[in-house]
């Protein structure tokens, strides 16, 4: 237990350390972003020329010099999924350059990509092509990524035509386009995807903290990190969101796969958190979900696979991932449900934390259909904060855990220590009271054995049966002291009232005990019973063997933070002088040991009064 608990110091010691790095490493990148913020707005350049007007599509084939002559040309407001598909898989798209001055001409089609492989045409020459063509003449999946494209000086006034191929269920031109020149466009996009970059990188440290803490924690396999696979498959899929992932490491089916298994994994770590946080039972409809999650992963990524491979045709492949989308959204209804029953019903602090972190995601996302529906202008989407205020709720709700975690490891560490010491006590209690009882025993009886007197053997032996019987009401007080259920302030009034009223009546005198116990009081201890039995034994031995008195009075005071024992008689005081050697150095000990105070008085008789503290709740 003691080296559980030292091993649980150090863990919380290094993930404090961690901790502060954390913190740290969140406020340079919270800085590094106001800065590249204030950086972007300082700059004076013109923004690249956005492209989003004067789109014309063709389901026909057009000649293969790629000329314009085809007549099936329609014009078309987006570029996206044209009207008039019916299962083709190739689509033409043209559009007219505007005639602008431009030195280093490039054209920059964003991360959302053209879906799926293409060939640029400007004019009557292929420029630039994605998507590689197989032997039978069809187009093998490239990934999804951005496009660069650089154009010759003359491009103003051209004509531009995308051939596109795509066996999915969008087709065309899915991400933004923009000309002007190329190390504007790259400035534009640094601009533009900053905060994404940071955001998705804070997120990511946010999963990878809580799997260190997963796999550093002192019970093994107690708790999954749930929020650490979720947060690295947002912060992953937060940065694949991004141009700049495309500029810096050009590999489309890279972050095509990324983006991939992030999708089919936050399920997994969002159901399973909930589950974990709010409906930790086994098996309760949570747990049904995440653990049906966990199978169609699985199913999706050998889909994924057996796609690439060709073993099975690519709309095939997408059917999961798309059942997968509509599943989670109503899960997340569901999910949405629980947490909202905890925070509002039950008063669940953590459930409301996750509410208030969600709401953020909820308010971008309406903005963003807003912008795509068009009521709203605009060409900026802060989804990717939501997603960070949603995480960082997570984040604080694991934190809590983690403390509440740590706290009841301190607090049973304590009780351990507390126990140990009790254990020392109670077997130095049980050496000195049944311990000595057993050993005069032994003596009597082995003196005993040489008496030829039927006198002496007969007090000998009388002897034995009266230590024999103190020794099982030494055993009994020992045993109740030990049993949490026997062990209250009851028990022991009921113990000191049964064993006060056969000693002292037994000697012809008078027993009276009065107690009144405050509810507020705490649990009584073994060591804390014992001694108080001792001292009220102790006192009334003392009375008996020197006080001559005829009555004896006990009062039991239990408040909330402290207890006073007083034992009172009658007798004679200590005007005779016999009545300090009866065992009270014992007594006083017992006091100083519990931290009280023992004072013993002669008016009227004697007064033993014990007054000590109560440890608190």
């Amino acid at each position: 237990m003691t080296l559980q608990c030292d091993r649980s110091d150090r863990f919380f010691r290094r993930c404090g350390r961690i901790g502060r790095f954390f913190r740290r490493t969140v406020f340079a990148a919270l800085v590094s972003l106001l800065a590249a913020g204030l950086l972007g707005a300082a700059e004076q350049a013109p923004p690249p020329l956005e492209i989003h007007t004067g789109w014309q599509y063709s389901w026909a084939p057009a000649p293969e010099s790629g000329a314009v002559s085809s007549p099936d040309w329609r014009t078309i407001r987006d570029p996206v999924n044209p009207p008039g598909r019916e299962g083709r898989t190739e689509l033409w798209l043209r559009v007219r350059l505007p005639e602008i001055p431009c030195p280093d001409p490039a054209l920059l089609i964003d991360r959302r990509g053209v879906l799926l492989a293409f060939e640029t045409w400007l004019d009557d020459r292929m420029i630039y092509h994605f998507g590689m063509t197989d032997e039978a003449g069809g187009w093998t999946f490239p990934g999804v990524t951005s496009h660069l494209i650089a154009l010759p000086p003359d491009f103003a006034g051209s004509t531009l035509k995308l051939h596109v191929f795509s066996d999915y269920s969008n087709i065309g031109l899915r991400g933004r386009m923009s000309i002007g020149r190329a190390e504007d466009l790259i400035r534009d996009v640094m601009r533009r995807d900053a905060d994404g970059i940071v955001i998705g990188l804070l997120i990511i440290f946010f999963g990878i903290f809580d799997l260190f803490i997963a796999l550093e924690q002192p019970e093994k396999g107690s708790r999954a990190p749930f929020f650490g696979i979720y947060a690295l498959c947002v912060g992953l899929y937060t940065i694949n969101l991004t141009t700049v992932k495309d500029l810096v490491f050009h590999a489309p089916m890279f972050w095509f796969t990324v983006y991939f298994i992030a999708l089919i994994l936050m399920p997994v770590g969002i159901v399973g958190f909930v589950w974990q946080t709010f409906r930790p039972e086994r098996g309760s409809l949570a747990h049904r979900l995440w653990q049906a999650h966990i199978g169609y992963a699985l199913v999706c990524l050998v889909f994924y696979l057996a796609a690439l491979w060709d073993w099975i045709p690519r709309p095939v492949a997408y059917f999961p991932i798309h059942l997968l989308r509509f599943v989670f959204i109503l899960e997340m209804v569901y999910l949405l449900g629980i947490v909202a029953n905890q925070a509002f019903r039950r008063g669940n602090v953590e459930a409301r934390i996750y509410i208030a972190g969600l709401a953020p995601v909820a308010v971008f996302g309406a903005y963003d259909l807003l912008v795509a529906l068009g009521p709203i202008l605009s060409d900026r989407s802060f989804v990717q904060w939501g997603l960070f205020c949603f995480v960082f709720s997570l984040g604080m709700i694991r934190r809590r855990r983690h403390l509440d975690i740590r706290n009841r490891l301190v607090t049973y560490a304590h009780e351990l220590e507390r126990r140990s010491e009790e254990k020392e006590k109670l077997m130095k209690d049980l050496h000195d009271g049944i311990g000595g009882l057993a050993t005069s025993i032994f003596f009597l009886a082995e003196t005993a054995k040489s008496y030829s007197s039927e006198a002496k053997l007969k007090r000998n032996l009388a002897a034995i049966s009266e230590l024999s019987t103190e020794s099982l009401g030494e055993i009994r007080t020992f045993m109740h002291s030990l049993d949490d259920q026997d062990r209250n302030w009851s028990a022991l009034i009921a113990e000191l009232r049964h064993h006060g009223s056969n000693l002292i009546e037994a000697h012809g005198l008078e027993y009276e005990l009065d107690a009144a116990v405050d509810q507020r009081a705490p649990n009584l201890s073994s060591p804390l019973y014992l001694n108080l039995f001792r001292i009220h034994k102790e006192a009334l031995t003392n009375i008996i063997k020197h006080a001559r008195a005829g009555r004896v009075r006990v009062t039991l005071e239990v408040e909330a933070r402290r207890l006073t024992l007083c034992i009172r008689d009658d007798g004679i005081g200590f005007k005779q002088g016999g009545r300090r050697e009866g065992g009270t150095s014992n007594m006083a000990a017992r006091a100083a040991e519990m931290g009280g105070t023992l004072e013993i008085t002669s008016e009227q008789g004697a007064c033993v009064r014990l007054e000590l503290p109560l440890p608190q709740k």
